[in-house]
């Protein structure tokens, strides 16, 4: 769970989603994400795991989470 104190909101997060916000620490980029996310947990076999955490960045950015 991240409490956004500006926006004063509440945001949900799954296993996968805390890792890679965890991770977000400025000097990862796509592929080291990628490479923690592969490392600890299972994928299926042709899921673009990039694209989703490309989504998920995506995600992060519009609701204000990110900076830089």
């Amino acid at each position: 769970m991240l409490y956004d104190r500006a926006g004063e909101k509440i945001h949900i997060l799954n296993v996968t989603a805390l890792a890679i916000w965890k991770a977000c620490d400025g000097a990862r980029d796509l592929d080291g994400l990628t490479e923690i996310v592969g490392s600890r947990f299972m994928s299926v076999d042709g899921h673009d795991v990039k694209g989703d955490i490309e989504k998920l960045l995506s995600d992060f950015e519009e609701r204000g989470l990110l900076e830089g």
